[in-house]
């Protein structure tokens, strides 16, 4: 009976393992996308004055719900806002939900099982546990494929994401500090390949090419672009579009999509994220 026992306890942590990986995987993605959409709309609010338009944010995250609270200065805070963005989704019956709140300038500001066995058996311990034997190998050679597939499996899809994560936070912060978004510098042009973005003394060229992803620095003057940093994104995509009001880029959308290869099955993890041009100001474009 104890090997029954073993078995039973074996088959529930198969089970619960590899449900439990799916639903992290599935949360932390949905989380991810509600950080996203939360952000992109309290800078939307700090950039523009106003938030991202409904179906806008609909292309970009089709199932997350997004509110918006603004509170006036007030107190020390005078001449300061306060946004509150809350972004939520609904994973069958879990609610994923994120608040992010900022204060920003106004409309012109810039998460030991252990088993006794006994010494001695019956004769029909010993043939319950030869007949169950078949049983146990192949609930063994599941488990043993969790631990050497599954597993290695999560942790690089973790590490794709982190450096995927790494990358839009780079983008994110010379976005925020650019000046502008020029559509062309010298023999570089801003296309699905290109993105350049304009410092007060540099211009940042961001390239794609196969599966990296590298970040240039070319100075006022100089033609010859120095290397400042690169991402391996196997797997992985970074995709850029410019956001643009009267010939004048005010925004970047990135979107991004890590795949999860979980034995014959492909999962794309998807996400998108909109930064805004803290320089340009809310009359930049108008």
């Amino acid at each position: 009976m104890v090997s029954l026992m073993v078995l039973g306890i074996l088959a529930i942590c198969i089970a619960v393992t590899a449900h439990g990986v799916q639903r992290v995987h599935q949360v932390l993605a949905a989380r991810q996308m509600c950080i996203a959409a939360a952000q992109a709309q309290i800078e939307s609010i700090g950039a523009m004055g106003v938030a991202i338009e409904p179906n806008r944010l609909a292309t970009l995250w089709p199932a997350v719900e997004t509110q918006i609270q603004v509170i006036p200065d007030q107190g020390q805070w005078q001449g300061l806002m306060l946004v509150r963005a809350t972004a939520s989704v609904r994973l069958g019956q879990r609610l994923v939900q994120v608040t992010l709140a900022r204060y920003v300038a106004g409309p012109r500001g810039t998460r030991q099982m252990a088993s006794r066995y006994r010494s001695g058996f019956s004769l029909v311990e010993i043939l319950a546990v030869m007949i169950s034997l078949p049983i146990f190998f192949i609930l063994i050679s599941k488990l043993w494929v969790a631990v050497c597939q599954d597993m290695p499996a999560s942790t690089r899809l973790v590490a794709r994401h982190r450096t995927v994560l790494d990358a839009v936070q780079q983008i994110h912060q010379d976005v925020s500090a650019a000046g502008a978004i020029p559509l062309a510098y010298g023999p570089y042009a801003s296309n699905d390949a290109n993105l350049l973005v304009q410092m007060t003394d540099k211009i940042v060229l961001y390239q794609r090419c196969g599966d990296v992803l590298t970040r240039q620095v070319i100075q006022v003057g100089l033609d010859r672009p120095e290397d400042a940093g690169e991402w391996y994104v196997p797997d992985a995509s970074i995709r850029w579009n410019l956001w643009e009001e009267a010939d004048c880029v005010y925004a970047v959308e990135l979107r991004t999509h890590v795949i999860h290869r979980e034995r014959q099955r492909h999962i794309r993890l998807q996400n998108a994220h909109v930064f805004f041009l803290a320089g340009l100001g809310q009359e930049g474009c108008r």
